[in-house]
C-alpha cells in the first residue's frame, strides 16, 4: 500500500504541472513530455502508459499526442500514469481554458456521474451496477456518447480485474484498487474524468482526491 500511496503522490505533482503548462499556444506533445519529465523528477520508474493528451481526435479513445496547439475554450483530456516500483496509476482530467457555458455544463454531468457511481460501490455489489447507473445517468442528461466501460482495476497492470462494464461479472472485494471514468464523446468533442480509488471494509477511499477535478 505504501508503494501505492507513493505512485499516487508522484502522479499528483504531474498533474499540478498539468494545470501550469496547459496554455494557449503550448502543443499537445510539449505537455507530455512537461509531465513526463515531473514524474521522472519525484521518482517514478517510468509511465504507466503512454500520455494521453487530446484537444481534437476525440473520436480516438486512446490517441497518442501531436503537434497541434491549443486554444481557447477546448477541452484538452490529459489521461496520465506513473509506474512506481512495479506499481501503476491511471488518471485523468479535462481542462478548457475559458470554457462556455454549455462545456462547463458537460464537464459537471461526468462529476455528477462519477458520484453516482460511487454510491454503487460496496463490498460484494456487482461491479455492473456501477457503471449502469452512471450511463443511465448521463444517457438522460446529454446526447453525447459514453462509449466505454466506467471503470478497472488498476495495480500491478494498468487495466486488470475487477472489470466495471454493463455486462461485468465481477464484484467488488475488500482491497479492490480500481478506477472509475466517465466521460462523452463525438467527432468534435470529448472530455473525461478518472479517479482512483481503494475499497476497504469500512468503506470506499478516493486515493487521487488531491487531484484536482476543476476544469
Amino acid at each position: 500500500m505504501d508503494k501505492l500511496r507513493k505512485a499516487v503522490r508522484i502522479t499528483e505533482q504531474s498533474f499540478k504541472v498539468a494545470r501550469k503548462v496547459i496554455v494557449i499556444g503550448i502543443t499537445e506533445k510539449k505537455i507530455a513530455s512537461k509531465l513526463r519529465k515531473c514524474a521522472i523528477c519525484n521518482g517514478a520508474d517510468g509511465l504507466a502508459f503512454h500520455s494521453i493528451i487530446c484537444s481534437s481526435d476525440f473520436k480516438n479513445i486512446h490517441p497518442h499526442p501531436t503537434n497541434k496547439k491549443i486554444k481557447e475554450n477546448e477541452f484538452v483530456i490529459v489521461d496520465f500514469g506513473v509506474r512506481y516500483k512495479g506499481i501503476r496509476t491511471d488518471v485523468t482530467r479535462t481542462y478548457c481554458i475559458k470554457p462556455d457555458k454549455n462545456k462547463i455544463k458537460l464537464y459537471q454531468l461526468l462529476k455528477n456521474a462519477q458520484k453516482i457511481a460511487e454510491k454503487k460501490i460496496k463490498v460484494g455489489a456487482p461491479c455492473s451496477e456501477a457503471d449502469l447507473a452512471a450511463r443511465k445517468y448521463l444517457k438522460k442528461h446529454t446526447r453525447l456518447k459514453f462509449p466505454y466501460s466506467i471503470g478497472h482495476g488498476v495495480g500491478k497492470k494498468t487495466h486488470q480485474r475487477p472489470r466495471i462494464s454493463p455486462k461485468s461479472k465481477d464484484v467488488f472485494k475488500v482491497g479492490d484498487v480500481f478506477t472509475l471514468e466517465p466521460g462523452l464523446h463525438s467527432e468534435k468533442i470529448g472530455l473525461r474524468i478518472e479517479d482512483m480509488y481503494l475499497l476497504t471494509g469500512k468503506g470506499l477511499i478516493k486515493l487521487t482526491k488531491n487531484i484536482s477535478s476543476d476544469l
